[in-house]
């Protein structure tokens, strides 16, 4: 569900740039911190899904 969020709120800013509401600067800095925090995410699943194997 993270993750699918964390997408849309991309999805969304996109839209607001070509719309004229934001600014490429905006969206440049949203990508990176969406970069972090879907490798954090997809780290995060990771370690949840080795703790249900070992369980």
């Amino acid at each position: 569900m993270a993750r699918g969020s964390l997408s849309e709120t991309l999805d969304h800013l996109i839209i607001a740039l070509d719309e004229k509401i934001i600014d490429e600067d905006v969206l440049l800095s949203f990508q990176t911190e969406y970069e972090s925090c879907l490798k954090l995410l997809n780290g995060y699943i990771q370690y949840l899904k080795g703790k249900k194997t070992v369980d």
